[in-house]
C-alpha cells in the first residue's frame, strides 16, 4: 500500500495542487489577453473611422503615397495601412504583458525597450498623418490665395508647399523613430548629393532620346 501511495497517489496528488495552483494565473491571463483583443480592435475600428472622415486616402493618391505603398505589394488603402499597424502594435503590446504575467519574460530591461520604441512608432504613424493633413490643408490655402493674387502657375506653389511639409514631416518621422543621425550635416550632405546624382542620371538617360532628336534637328537647321 505504501508503495501505491509513494508511487502513483503522491504525485497525483502534486500533479492537481500544481495544476490548482495555475489556474488563477491562467483565467488572469486569459482576460488580460482578450481585453487587449478588444481594446485592439475598438482602437483600429475608430481610427479607421477617423481617417476616412478627413480623408486620408484622397490625399495619399494626390501625393502618389498609395501608388508607392500598391507598388510594394501591399493592397491595402493608406487609412487602413495605419489602422492595421496600430492594431498590431497592440496586440503585441498585449501580447507582451500576458508573457510578463506568466512569467516567461524575465528580463524587464528588454520589454521596457520593447515597450519604449513601440510608443516611438505608434508617435511617429500618428506625427506621419497629420503631417499628410496638414501639408493638404496648408498647400490648398496657397493656392487659393495665389490664384486670387492673379499668380501664374499656382499649381506649382501648392506642390511645392505640399512637398516640403510632407518631406520636413518624415524628417521629423525619421527622427522619432531614431534615424536622427542621417540628418547629421556629413552624413546628409552624402545622401543628399547621391539623390541629386541619382535624379540628374534618371533624368538624363530617361531624356536622351529627346536630347538627341533636339540635336539632330538644330543639325538639320
Amino acid at each position: 500500500m505504501n508503495t501505491i501511495d509513494t508511487l502513483i497517489l503522491v504525485p497525483f496528488k502534486e500533479l492537481i495542487s500544481l495544476v490548482m495552483s495555475w489556474i488563477p494565473t491562467l483565467v488572469s491571463v486569459f482576460i488580460v489577453f482578450v481585453v487587449g483583443l478588444l481594446i485592439a480592435r475598438i482602437v483600429h475600428d475608430v481610427l479607421l473611422r477617423v481617417l476616412k472622415e478627413i480623408k486620408i486616402d484622397k490625399l495619399s493618391d494626390k501625393i502618389t503615397l498609395s501608388r508607392f505603398i500598391h507598388h510594394g505589394g501591399i493592397k491595402m488603402q493608406f487609412s487602413e495601412l495605419v489602422s492595421a499597424v496600430i492594431y498590431w502594435i497592440l496586440i503585441l503590446i498585449f501580447l507582451v504583458i500576458t508573457a510578463m504575467a506568466v512569467g516567461v519574460y524575465s528580463g524587464s530591461a528588454i520589454v521596457t525597450a520593447f515597450l519604449g520604441y513601440v510608443s516611438h512608432v505608434i508617435t511617429a504613424v500618428l506625427m506621419l498623418v497629420l503631417g499628410l493633413v496638414i501639408a493638404h490643408v496648408i498647400s490648398t490655402m496657397i493656392h487659393f490665395v495665389v490664384s486670387h493674387m492673379g499668380v501664374s502657375h499656382p499649381d506649382v506653389y501648392m506642390k511645392v508647399s505640399r512637398w516640403a511639409i510632407i518631406l520636413y514631416a518624415i524628417k521629423m518621422v525619421l527622427e522619432e523613430l531614431g534615424y536622427g543621425v542621417l540628418f547629421v550635416p556629413p552624413l546628409l550632405y552624402i545622401w543628399f548629393t547621391g539623390l541629386i546624382l541619382a535624379l540628374a542620371l534618371a533624368y538624363g538617360l530617361g531624356g536622351r532620346d529627346s536630347a538627341a532628336h533636339h540635336l539632330s534637328s538644330k543639325a538639320k537647321k
